[in-house]
This record gives structure tokens, sequence and C-alpha cells, in this order.
């Protein structure tokens, strides 16, 4: 394809976020922008101009005047970012694919676009798009290798478009990375598939100057910190995956005036000096993934470092000490039945959980689980759109998929009610402010969706 950029400078590139309308898609109360895309925007060559639409803010644009654009796809959005490409492609403008979906079936997103990108992109991306500016772009840019984590540039976070409302003014929300992969390797997760299974770590003194670039302010000694002020989400899968990195890095971010969130394993609880560090440092709470109270359904994924006998004292030892808990479950696994929904929302209210997230197991394609349901013959629908974790898409062992979706949204009200929430929350007042409003954005959402 010959570019005509010689005639028009400079290039112009927009890169985008699709989304849907789905569960947590354009619906939901609170809406925050992914990172990759400013991410991937600070490897942008300077001789390139690129601009960022992220769909849960902005409509995507005809395209006129852009001469290159690329679409990031997780598999649920899939289906809506080949029909942007497709819409892009038809008014003569090169498309190039990356991302999950187009990672793991490659073939597939090539039918939508000029070029697809497997892999990270970061490293790749320079040469992208020297490609197109010089008219040469490949149909494949694969990535062999995991990159290294030091000397990243800043994301481009000010090409993100974020609509702020007057109540929420004084609040600053950022988000942050500083690990990749995951060691865990369970196999219903895509984590691993794409991002690999040992964890990759940013030098701290690098998230240090990254915070300060952010105008957050150092904690005078002694001080206290500000209540709801700048508030960091950490977006690491398990931000103390690594333990001598992670009290290296909680260390150092103890030192600013910011509260923080994260996504952390259950086994957390078992260490008192990183618990201590976690709530020095300003954590308001962390989401973990306890997936499910079978112990026979984590035999069955692989994730033995959750131990379900003693999710309960886990969770009051991680409350102890002032931080609160989200925790995320899944209902389908091999071993849940028709009783599984009732002894999930008893956990809820009893360990005083300060939220929760439910979700239906999915089998996402490049995942192990997703290749025991095919040769199983248990896949029962390829319409990626279905793949949000709402919808049922194989063949569940000790229930039928109505009974499981019917369980789902059954104990999705039954643990927004107002009761349940108040039971939760008024009981263990570990940062209310955070929690109270989550609560409500979910019950808010969720009641409207089911």
């Amino acid at each position: 394809m010959e570019s005509d950029h010689n005639y028009r400078t400079p290039f112009r590139i927009l890169l985008v976020s699709p989304v849907d309308k789905a569960m947590l898609g354009k619906d939901f109360y609170f809406k925050f922008p992914h990172l990759s895309l400013p991410t991937l925007a600070a490897y942008t060559p300077p001789a390139a101009h690129v601009d960022i639409i992220d769909e849960k803010f902005e409509a995507i644009p005809d395209g006129r005047g852009y001469d290159l654009v690329g679409i990031t796809a997780m598999t649920p959005l899939a289906p809506r970012a080949y029909r942007i490409a497709d819409g892009f492609r038809s008014r003569g403008i090169p498309v190039i694919l990356g991302g999950y979906h187009p990672t793991v079936l490659p073939d597939e997103a090539r039918e939508h676009a000029d070029s697809v990108c497997i892999g990270e992109a970061e490293t790749l991306w320079p040469t992208i798009v020297a490609d197109a500016m010089a008219g040469r772009l490949k149909e494949t840019y694969r990535s062999n290798h995991f990159p290294c984590l030091e000397n990243l540039p800043l994301p481009r976070r000010e090409l993100v478009r974020v609509p702020r409302s007057r109540r929420f003014d004084h609040i600053n929300v950022y988000f942050v990375q500083t690990t990749r992969g995951c060691p865990h390797r369970c196999s219903f997760c895509a984590v691993t598939s794409v991002l690999g299974g040992k964890l990759r770590h940013r030098p701290v003194a690098e998230v240090e100057a990254e915070l300060e670039s952010l105008g957050i302010r150092r904690l005078a000694k002694g001080g206290k910190r500000d209540r709801f002020h700048d508030i960091v989400f950490f977006t690491d899968d398990n931000i103390v995956g690594h333990r001598a990195y992670a009290k290296e890095l909680l260390s150092m971010v103890s030192t600013f005036n910011l509260k923080w969130v994260g996504q952390a394993s259950t086994n957390v609880a078992d260490n008192e000096e990183v618990l201590t560090l976690i709530r020095d440092s300003g954590c308001m709470g962390l989401a973990v993934g306890f997936e499910t109270l079978s112990q026979r359904n984590i035999r069955d994924v692989g994730k033995g470092v959750n131990r379900t006998p003693e999710y309960l004292d886990r969770v009051r030892k991680i409350h102890s000490f002032g931080i609160g808990l989200a925790g995320n479950f899944i209902f389908g696994f091999d071993h849940d039945d028709r009783g599984t929904f009732t002894e999930v929302v008893d956990f809820v209210d009893q360990a005083r959980l300060e939220g929760f997230y439910f979700s239906l197991l999915t089998p996402y394609p490049g995942t192990p689980f997703y290749e025991q349901m095919k040769a199983e013959g248990r896949i029962v629908e390829e319409d990626w759109s279905l793949y949000d974790t709402d919808h049922v898409v194989y063949r569940p062992r000790l229930m039928d998929a109505e009974t499981l979706v019917k369980g789902y949204r059954w104990a999705w009200k039954r643990s927004l009610t107002w009761r349940s929430i108040f039971t939760r929350l008024l009981v263990s007042r570990n940062h209310l402010i955070f929690f109270g409003p989550m609560n409500y954005g979910m019950r808010r959402t969720i009641l409207r969706h089911a």
C-alpha cells in the first residue's frame, strides 16, 4: 500500500479502544480509561501525530485526515473492533489490530485488518509506524519475547479525554503499572497467554519518577494522608506477587500523599510485614481472586495458592490491618451445582467483603480451559461478543445453562440489596469513602442490567 503522506504532514495516527453495550461497558456508572493505548502512544516517533479515542467517552470519528488506525481488542470486544476496522478500511484508511484477541487468533483478525500485531506492541510500534509512513506496512508484526520493563517512557495520559463531574473534580485518579505477567497459570485465565508466566518488574525508581510526574505530593514526616485526593489504581495482576520487589515498591509508595487500590492473591494474608507495608502505604483495598469456595475446583484450574478452608481466616487477617477487600468469584466450574450460589452469597456477607464481583466462567481462546472445553465438545457458542463473563458459552457439567444464568443473576441481586451492603460496610468500616460509592455504582449498573 503506497502512502500519500508526502503531500500532508505530519503523519496522523488514530488509536482506538472499542467498547460495546455490556454489563460493564457503556452503561457502567464509573468509567475509567485503559492504560494500554496511552502507553503505546508514548512510543510513537516524533514525526507522527497520534490521537486516542476511548469509546467509553467519545464517539469514533469517520477517520478523515488519518493515515493509520490502530485498534486494540479483548475477546468480547473483537466483533466491535472488527466492525470499526471494516469501516475505516472501506474509506481507504489502513488498519492494524492488536491486543489479546488478535494475538491469540491472528488469522481471524487479519480478515479485518491490513496488519496484525501479535504480542506486546511497545517495542514493535516504532517499526510499525515507520513502515506505515513509508507505505510498506507488513501483514504481521510479532513480538518474539516479553519486553524488559526498564526505561519505559511515561504514558501519554493527556491524549485520553475523560469527562469530569464537578462532584468529583477534587479527585485525581491515575492508573499505574509496576509489573506484568503472573506465575499462577490458572487454566481459565488469559493473562499468561499474552503476558507470560513470570513476573517482570519496573525499577522502583522509575515508578517513583512516574508518581512524581503526576504531581502527587510527598507525605510530610508524621503527616496525615489526604482522605480522597490523589488515587492510584495499580493495574498489576498481583502487586505483591514477588515479595522482595513488593516490599521495596510499597516502602517507596508510602512516601507519597496518596491512596491506592490494587490486586493481590489470597496468600497476601500470610505475611504480616507485607500487610503492614500495604496499610502504611495508603492502601484502601485489594481485589482478590477467591474464584470459588470448592477446593476441588481450585485443584482443577491449577490455582494452588488458594486454599478455600483458610479463606475466612485470611479475610479476617487482612481486615485486621484496616485493608478493605473486593472478592472476585466465578460461577460455572465443574463442581458447582445449584447450592453454589447461596454458599458464595453467604460467604460474601459472613466475610464482610467490602466489595465483590461475580462472573460466569468463560473459556477465552488461547487458554488451556478453552482447549479443554473444545476437546470435550462443550463449546456451544463462538460469538465472541458473548465471551463477556455475563453469558454461558459452554455446556456446564452439574447444571444446565439456564440454571447457571439464573443463579448468577440471583447472586448479584442478593448481594446488592441495601441490607447486604450495609451489613458488609458498616461492620467493617474499612474505607467507606471508597467502597460506598463502589457498591452504589455496582448496584445501579447491575440491577438495571439484570
